[in-house]
């Protein structure tokens, strides 16, 4: 229902703001949407980036810098 997926929104909102300014190794995925690029945290937290063709498949260590309109965290490079 509504209420169930509003709920859901307002709790990972709140776990990733928890997690805000923490570093971790984010896995990038190799698929790109206008330029950007989406990876995850060893907890799922998904992150977006500008595209970088040679993070594709690999773990880099970012810190969480805040969220973005799309939901996703953004990262300090």
């Amino acid at each position: 229902s509504k209420m169930l997926i509003e709920l859901s929104d307002k709790k990972r909102d709140n776990f990733y703001l928890q997690n805000m300014g923490q570093s971790f190794d984010i896995l990038f995925e190799a698929a790109q949407t206008k330029g950007k690029m989406f990876g995850f945290t060893p907890n799922y937290i998904k992150v977006e980036t500008n595209y970088k063709h040679e993070w594709i498949n690999k773990c880099i260590h970012l810190k969480l810098s805040g969220m973005l309109p799309s939901g996703n965290m953004e990262v300090i490079i």
